[in-house]
């Protein structure tokens, strides 16, 4: 069986001649979706939204190598919980990139839950990126105990005080040979969801977070290597934000932003509860 994490946004066709859509949301479509935070499967929701709207101002589907690159600007404007949302957004050329903006609202909701803009790039090298095809993907290593496969992110021993927290990617996991299939690469959100919980639980009464600054996607996050989370020096940070940066073994940057924190006397969403087990995942 899949796991249907690729399908947490339904697929679309924008209107002829225009780069501007509408789509459903369904974090509960993934066979995971008790594991993992609602924000983290919202933020991987609009990735595919960004990524597929994208691909339609291409003129050769075939030949689009896309990835997020980067989220210039998440909020999250009401609490979180894993109802179907539905989200609107528009797509604008931008060099090599296109920006996507995107909002995203609950059927009960009057105004947005969520606001983005998504950047969205060619990367040379990379396989295409797999749709939902309906096709079984057997599960790597016999059955898992989890609905999802086992979880992506392992936590591992941090080897010094700087680092917020240390993890490596699971190379049995289901969800790594749906989501590009020959070449596993742990998904940005699952990245940015495990180091967020790992900065709201290191933080001093933090009781979640509301949202992401200037998040780059600089390199893929892979099997075979240890990565870390250390905090960086923000110019302009506003109290409570935490700039991270997460690194490979070899210091080289991986993924890079500004993860904002709600204050102590703020509503939490409902999303941003750090999970018992493990970052990134909730019980």
């Amino acid at each position: 069986m899949t796991t249907g994490f690729l399908e947490i946004t339904a697929p679309f066709a924008p209107p002829p001649g225009t780069l501007r859509a509408e789509a459903v949301l369904s974090p509960c479509r993934y066979a995971g979706w008790r594991e993992v935070a609602p924000a983290v499967l919202v933020l991987e929701g609009l990735n595919q939204f960004a990524v597929r709207l994208a691909m339609h101002g291409l003129a050769r589907l075939d030949e689009a190598r896309l990835l997020p690159a980067a989220v210039k600007a998440l909020s999250m404007e009401g609490v979180l919980d894993r109802e179907e949302m539905r989200v609107e957004g528009t797509a604008a050329p931008f060099g090599p990139t296109f920006r996507v903006s995107l909002t995203a609202r609950r059927a009960d909701a009057v105004g947005p839950v969520v606001r983005a803009e998504i950047v969205v790039a060619r990367v040379a090298g990379a396989p295409p990126p797999s749709a939902p095809s309906g096709r079984a993907t057997p599960w790597p290593g016999g059955p898992s105990p989890h609905p999802g496969g086992p979880p992506v992110l392992a936590p591992v021993p941090t080897r010094s005080p700087a680092e917020v927290c240390a993890f490596r990617v699971d190379p049995l996991a289901v969800l790594l040979a749906e989501h590009f299939p020959g070449f596993p690469v742990a998904p940005g959100s699952l990245v940015v969801g495990y180091v967020a919980d790992a900065l709201c639980m290191a933080g001093s009464g933090a009781p979640g977070w509301t949202g992401l600054r200037d998040v780059q996607f600089l390199r893929p996050v892979v099997p075979g290597q240890t990565f870390s989370c250390r905090l960086l020096a923000a110019p302009r940070q506003a109290p409570g934000d935490a700039a991270f940066e997460v690194v490979d073994e070899e210091g080289r940057a991986a993924t890079r932003g500004v993860l904002v924190r709600a204050s102590e006397h703020a509503r939490p969403s409902a999303a941003a509860a750090p999970p018992a087990a493990a970052p990134g995942t909730t019980p």
